[in-house]
């Protein structure tokens, strides 16, 4: 049998030389730490790490048997061209994996995550000098670039390194039974071992698109989610008050634990007392533990409004495939108008359909005219005084719900809108003229001319936060009903950029009213008095829908009307034990 000249596998074993050693040995290098490096947080470069992966061993196996076996020299090179693309596809997934890691506090969710990537790249550009993205983009290009032909030179050495000695198809099986004891070690090995075992990427990312899939299987979504809390019981305690869930993004345990955060927002949350003071207003707080951590916020979203646990990404998908009832729903079962204040939406949303709004005010409707700050555009405290005009302050014919995902306090920060000099603008038409009037003109050019830090977002989301509870406090004191219920939750901690790797994922939820006996009700489910939460938390963040239920419901205040909403007038007792966090 004669076979092809160029074949690795044909040549006779040769000497190796010392210039030919030290390459494969870089390739070796390169090889082993190509999908185990970790981020040398808190910047964007890499650590070499002492762990083995499986991937890497068995691509190198691979290379070694499809390239020494290649019948032609052009099929040689279509081969290593493909392995080359793998491996590189590989690096970079497994570089956005520990990135997302590492800055977010949570892994990255190909299918979910990878949807706005188109709109988070849009962000970036939106809020950076042309110049800038322009450079960016060409260093991107060039070092993907390299990378691949970096993959390709460290695979077309190790496999002519391998075939040189002649035994390339005894060490690619000595790499493939490597690979097998390593997937072993990974599964049932202690953990000080099994943590030395990097996850394979493709059985992460195999596992997500597994799940995306379910979403269209018939009859799988139920199958799939967890249950839903019991939505029942009348409304009775919130005795016709309109109802607030405002979702403060970004908000986070750490504006309370971090003693930098904490001491430099002392004087907002000083002028929120003073506003809940000045309008007789009692408060409650707990922690609760958000299913995200440093971006998604529509888990949170969507595990408090459903009840259901949303620490899987790929379950909202399988949620709004659902006929599941929620908090919206179960409101307007009970003679609730349910509004959704929506100003980072700029696009038709229909998942909406799900949630099922009567209305929805989203920046199309708030119809705002003035200088946009950053990728988000909109000021919170415009989108609030807008709802107000539209909505809150026009007598009711029902009681209102209104779900208000906050944006001002968004990654990343800057640049960020100055709070208007007093609230006057609420009451003029057209309001975004007169809210423009009512900014500092000075003060609008400082915050327009700052672009995003993305490596420094700390003292950006300071600012964020305290404007977010400045505006909160100038809301309540001069325009919100009397008889308003405000809950305020955070959605998630900010990226760990901002509060450090391995922080927390509580967040913390106030809730806001003139009713005495209402915020005792939520006192005796596990809240603390005042506007500073305690530890431990409540508990997962669907873990608080049943108890906002039961709190909402006549148990226990009126058994004839309990029993006819189906609520069981012997749960008088709605305290709860305190758990995680």
């Amino acid at each position: 049998m004669i076979m092809h000249k160029s074949s690795p596998e044909s040549r006779q074993a040769e000497p190796l030389q010392i210039s030919t050693l030290i390459k494969i040995v870089l390739a070796v290098s390169v090889l082993a730490n190509a999908l185990t490096f970790d981020i040398a947080w808190p910047g964007f470069g890499v650590l070499p790490q002492p762990d083995v992966s499986i991937e890497a061993l068995l691509l190198a196996a691979a290379a070694i048997v499809l390239l020494a076996n290649a019948p032609t020299p052009h099929a040689q090179r279509r081969r290593l061209t493909l392995l080359a693309g793998l491996f590189t596809l590989l690096v970079v997934l497994h570089y956005v994996n520990v990135s997302v890691s590492a800055h977010f506090g949570r892994a990255f969710n190909l299918y979910w995550d990878g949807r706005h990537v188109p709109q988070v790249l849009v962000m970036a550009a939106t809020n950076s000098s042309p110049a800038l993205v322009l450079a960016a983009s060409c260093a991107v290009l060039a070092a993907l670039a390299s990378l691949y032909w970096l993959c390709r030179w460290v695979l077309r050495t190790v496999s002519n390194g391998a075939t040189s000695v002649g035994h390339g198809r005894v060490i690619a099986a000595l790499l493939a039974g490597l690979a097998a004891v390593a997937g072993a070690v990974g599964l049932w090995a202690p953990t000080p071992y099994r943590d030395h075992i990097v996850t394979p990427l493709s059985a992460t990312y195999g596992k997500q698109l597994l799940l995306a899939a379910a979403v269209f299987a018939p009859g799988m979504t139920d199958r799939l989610l967890a249950p839903s809390p019991p939505f029942r019981g009348n409304l009775a305690a919130l005795n016709g008050a309109d109802v607030m869930l405002m979702f403060s993004e970004s908000y986070g345990v750490s504006t309370f634990e971090d003693p930098q955060l904490a001491n430099a927002l002392a004087p907002a949350r000083q002028e929120l007392d003073a506003a809940l003071a000045a309008s007789k207003r009692r408060t409650a707080s707990a922690f609760v533990v958000s299913p995200t951590f440093g971006g998604g916020s529509w888990l949170a979203h969507a595990a408090l409004l459903s009840g259901v646990d949303m620490r899987q990404a790929d379950h909202h998908s399988l949620l709004l495939s659902s006929q599941r009832s929620t908090l919206v729903k179960h409101l307007k079962a009970n003679g609730y108008r349910s509004v959704a204040l929506m100003p980072g939406l700029r696009a038709d949303w229909p998942e909406g359909s799900f949630y099922g709004f009567d209305q929805l005010y989203d920046a199309r409707a708030l119809d705002y005219t003035g200088p946009e700050f950053g990728f988000w555009k909109i000021p919170d405290q415009y989108s609030v005084s807008r709802l107000h005009a539209l909505e809150l302050q026009r007598p009711k014919s029902a009681p209102r719900l209104v779900v208000f995902p906050t944006i001002t306090s968004h990654l990343p920060f800057d640049p960020l809108p100055p709070l208007a000099r007093d609230w006057a603008f609420a009451h003029s038409e057209p309001m975004n003229q007169a809210f423009n009037q009512s900014l500092d003109t000075s003060a609008v050019r400082t915050a327009l001319s700052l672009e995003p830090n993305w490596a420094a977002l700390r003292e950006p989301y300071i600012r964020s936060m305290d404007y977010a509870l400045r505006w909160q406090a100038g809301y309540l004191r001069e325009l919100a009903a009397p008889d308003l219920l405000l809950i305020v939750v955070g959605d998630h901690q900010p990226a760990a950029t901002v509060v450090g790797r391995g922080a927390d994922w509580l967040v913390p939820i106030h809730v806001i009213s003139q009713s005495a006996e209402l915020i005792e009700r939520f006192v005796r489910a596990g809240f603390t008095p005042g506007m500073v939460p305690q530890r431990p938390a409540l508990g997962q963040m669907h873990e608080l829908t049943p108890t906002l239920l039961e709190i909402f419901s006549g148990c226990g205040a009126n058994p004839k009307q309990s029993v006819l909403s189906g609520c069981d007038p012997a749960r008088v007792d709605i305290a709860r034990p305190r758990t995680g966090g």
